[in-house]
């Protein structure tokens, strides 16, 4: 847990010091740790601060000159509503130090700076804290003279002397010769390091240290979760894409597959169709057609005349869409001839072949005086 808060606490601040003199504005501003000496450049304006120093950091701004009041008074609970007579306290700014009998406190208007405050809100600025005066610096050590705007000195936790420094000439902490500017921001960030107790800052309710750990924190996780989240969303792209790519191929596939399918079962049907042509032509019965043919051939009587021999006639006439069906047990036979005992004697002859079941006159009919046409059919033995 020490781990985690060390991560998320704010190692640089930018410090802002906000000085009003009878000729106008001073801005001074640097990026400052804690107990380093850092060299603070002078601005035109706020705007031009953060311009410089961005937004990555946490602000202290720090109020003197002409506006600033600083007061040594006994401790008491109200001592706010006393110091504000005439006024309310809620439009004023309080940076203060506590002792166990007196306060030491530095007090100013909020309209003194609420130009520069809405500056910083429109550029999205963490604004720390804002503070005045000298108790900033009271905290630094337990025993304490600064020679600041005022003269202090503090002994034993308790304030023994308090005068305003009318020369101005130089600033002192402890006998040692400061810049006032880093003496200040030493003492504004050793109070929030250590959450001393005895420094009240200007916005106490309003952001602190705690919150800015938890604005880094939501910063840095935000941050996190967007490019969390973008990288998920890329990822799912692409692996959708692949899912697509995939799929495609898998269509393209099952397409070839069906038409592999379709032609298999075509020619399932061509197979079948070519086969029951084969067995209805007549190639497997037991004779061939041309022996069939020639044993009727043979047998003819010279004085008949054969006009059509069908072996294997069809069952019926052709018809669209209508299998082919041939009878394998039927030969038909068509012709004239001059004598009818001719053509008995020639169908009886037929009849003692073994090949042949019967065979049947269906027609004899006269054409001429000498002449006659008939139709008979030779059954075969199955």
């Amino acid at each position: 847990m020490k781990l985690f808060k060390y991560i998320f606490k704010p190692k640089k601040v930018i410090l802002v010091f906000i000085q009003f003199t009878n000729q106008g504005v001073v801005f001074l501003a640097a990026k400052k740790k804690y107990a380093i000496q850092t060299n603070f450049q002078e601005f035109e304006t706020i705007e031009a601060i953060v311009k410089k120093f961005g937004k990555e950091f946490p602000y202290f701004i720090h109020i003197n000159g002409s506006g600033v009041l600083t007061r040594y008074i006994d401790n008491i609970s109200n001592y706010k509503e006393q110091l504000i007579v005439n006024g309310d306290k809620n439009d004023f700014y309080f940076s203060s130090f506590f002792t166990d009998t007196k306060i030491i406190t530095s007090f100013f208007r909020k309209s003194l700076i609420e130009k520069q405050i809405e500056i910083l809100k429109q550029n999205k600025v963490f604004l720390l804290s804002i503070s005045s005066g000298i108790s900033p610096i009271l905290n630094l050590e337990e025993n304490v003279h600064a020679i600041l705007d005022y003269e202090v000195i503090i002994e034993g936790k308790e304030v023994i002397h308090f005068n305003r420094n009318e020369t101005n000439v130089v600033y002192m902490f402890n006998s040692v010769f400061v810049d006032y500017e880093n003496c200040i921001s030493d003492g504004l960030l050793y109070n929030f390091e250590n959450n001393i107790s005895t420094f009240e800052k200007s916005i106490e309710n309003e952001n602190d240290i705690t919150n800015f750990k938890d604005y880094q924190q939501l910063k840095i996780f935000g941050v996190s979760s967007v490019f969390l989240i973008l990288l998920l969303l890329l990822g799912n792209y692409f692996y959708l894409n692949s899912l697509n790519q995939d799929l495609a191929n898998l269509e393209v596939e099952l397409q070839l597959q069906n038409d592999n399918v379709s032609t298999l079962d075509r020619l399932e049907q061509e197979k079948i169709r070519k086969e029951q042509l084969i067995l209805n032509s007549g190639i497997n019965s037991k004779a061939f057609l041309s022996f069939y043919a020639d044993a009727i051939a043979k047998t003819c009587p010279g004085n008949i005349v054969l006009n059509e021999i069908s072996i294997f006639p069809l069952k019926e006439r052709l018809k669209e869409k209508r299998k082919v069906e041939i009878d394998q047990t039927l030969i038909e036979v068509l012709g004239t001839c001059s004598s009818s005992s001719s053509l008995d004697n020639w169908m009886e002859r037929m009849n003692r072949f073994s090949w042949v079941e019967r065979v049947e006159l269906l027609n004899y009919s006269k054409t001429s005086e000498n002449l006659a046409e008939f139709k008979f059919i030779i059954l075969l033995n199955k």
